[in-house]
């Protein structure tokens, strides 16, 4: 069986694509690996929050001013954003004001979304993609290699990962400790994953040791050591809904992974393992 495995330095981590398929030689299969790079690469360059020459930087420097063109990508991840951050009830947001010191008052209800394709804000925003962008993009990317027609695909984008054809039954998911792996012994019950991580890091608040991750309601650092993981179809709405786990109430978690169907596995850093539905 033919078989490549490569990896690349994008998006803030290393994003690996291993295929596989009897029917093609090993160099069909590194070309359809470079398309899927280059569908990666072009997220990033439109979707970067750090490059000031990218399509949401100058979003945010002028959307408040007057409507803007946007790349169908971009549109699409705004988009589904602004469905997430509505079903989530404002949890999600991908919306803040330009500056800290401002009152928190902008959010993804400020965004507009034209019907001839153009974005705009109510007011002065910062939209940050960063959640959602690389699922998105590790989305495109099995998209293409979908449309291939090859057999078994996998792409990992540190903690996203999108299985195209036969999916493994076991996924090895870090805990919160960086020295310590899970090995969760589970069918893994969507075609993507996304973990997000509370790790409780160096930073202290009230002389207790805190993560850097700060509660988007609150504002106060998180202080649990946990780890979610959600099953998904799609590593867009994975990442949105890790999100949402970490952080809301559980009532209205599961009501919201329900009607999402999607699954969830929470890791302590003990360890301790508990997954949403429960294993029948």
């Amino acid at each position: 069986m033919s078989f490549i495995k490569s990896s690349r330095p994008l998006l803030g981590t290393f994003v690996e694509i291993s295929l596989s398929d009897p029917s093609l030689p090993e160099r069909e299969l590194e070309a359809m690996a470079e398309l899927a790079f280059g569908r990666i690469a072009r997220v990033q360059s439109l979707m970067s929050f750090h490059d000031p020459s990218s399509e949401l930087s100058r979003l945010n420097a002028c959307g408040h001013l007057h409507p803007l063109p946007v790349n169908e990508w971009t549109r699409e991840v705004i988009g589904e954003a602004v469905r997430l951050s509505r079903v989530s009830e404002g949890i999600f947001d991908i919306a803040s004001p330009p500056a800290p010191e401002e009152e928190l008052k902008g959010n993804f209800r400020d965004i507009v979304l034209h019907r001839d394709g153009r974005v705009s804000f109510r007011r002065q925003l910062s939209l940050d993609l960063s959640i959602i962008s690389r699922g998105y993009a590790v989305d495109k990317a099995a998209d293409l290699l979908a449309s291939q027609n090859v057999q078994r695909a996998t792409i990992n984008a540190g903690g996203d990962i999108r299985f195209i054809g036969t999916r493994p039954s076991n996924l090895s998911i870090g805990t919160p400790v960086a020295s310590q792996q899970v090995q969760l012994h589970a069918q893994v019950t969507g075609p993507a994953v996304s973990t997000t991580a509370a790790c409780i890091a160096n930073r202290r608040h009230h002389w207790k040791r805190v993560s850097d991750i700060l509660h988007p309601r609150t504002l106060k650092p998180m202080k649990s050591n946990v780890s979610v993981s959600v099953f998904a179809n799609t590593c867009v709405q994975a990442d949105a809904l890790a999100w949402v786990v970490l952080f809301d109430e559980p009532q209205s978690w599961q009501s919201l992974l329900a009607k999402e169907k999607a699954s969830a596995v929470f890791v302590t850093s003990k360890g301790e393992m508990v997954r949403f539905p429960a294993a029948a």
